[in-house]
């Protein structure tokens, strides 16, 4: 398991563009290889969205040198569902403004619920 968890975070490569220091956030290292974590918190969190599992959120890991994480995108808007090209820039809306490697919530490639849930109606469990 640890290494399957450390090949799946050398694996990343998006990270967000918003400075680290602005979310709560935890840094871990084994003497090789160091990882920067946003922590989940829903009032000040960097990713607040449903799409994603909100404690996989890894900004940043190095190693020999090398950061595998890079910015992904420039902007965030409301507006937008996923993520949209406006000139040189990526936007993102709030669901799709992740980085590293995080766990998505679904199942047979659908969100879990979708089966369940009628068109325009939310699925309460």
């Amino acid at each position: 398991m640890k290494v399957t968890a450390i090949c799946c975070l050398a694996l990343g490569l998006a990270a967000g563009a918003l400075p680290a220091a602005e979310y709560p956030e935890a840094a871990i290292s084994n003497g090789q290889i160091a990882a920067r974590i946003y922590l989940p918190d829903a009032a000040k969190g960097y990713y607040r969205g449903t799409r994603f599992d909100w404690s996989g959120v890894i900004y940043s890991l190095k190693y020999q040198g090398h950061d595998y994480y890079g910015p992904w995108y420039q902007k965030r808007s409301p507006d937008v569902k996923d993520f949209i090209y406006d000139g040189p820039d990526i936007v993102t809306g709030p669901c799709s403004a992740i980085t590293g490697p995080v766990e998505e919530y679904s199942t047979a490639g659908k969100a879990l619920g979708y089966d369940e849930a009628a068109a325009g109606e939310h699925l309460s469990r």
